[in-house]
């Protein structure tokens, strides 16, 4: 039986992802008030507008490797997840999204 793919990653599994170089997508899918409250991207981020993700999705390989991320881990990355689900593809988002991220410093 193939295991299902993880629906949320950590934060410290993402940092550790990118401290060991590995190659993947990270997408910063925080709305726009959110991203002008602070305008800071986890290292190798892409910002995208969520809710125009029929403009962009093609960007986001098949199978990928890619994260996605809102800004606390909710209804945004929680509805872009299912959006690609619906594609065939897993993304995870990270749990407690940008907020998380960033109290691990």
């Amino acid at each position: 039986m193939r295991e299902a793919m993880k629906k949320t990653i950590t934060p410290t599994e993402l940092r550790s992802r990118i401290e060991s170089g590995e190659s993947f997508t990270l997408l910063d899918l925080r709305k726009q008030a959110d991203f002008d409250a602070d305008p800071v991207l986890i290292p190798g981020a892409v910002k995208l507008d969520p809710s125009k993700v029929a403009e962009w999705e093609d960007i986001v390989p098949g199978k990928a490797n890619a994260v996605m991320y809102c800004a606390r881990g909710g209804s945004i990355s929680q509805s872009i997840q299912k959006h690609f689900e619906q594609k065939g593809v897993s993304i995870p988002y990270i749990e407690g999204g940008f907020e998380a991220w960033k109290s691990i410093g």
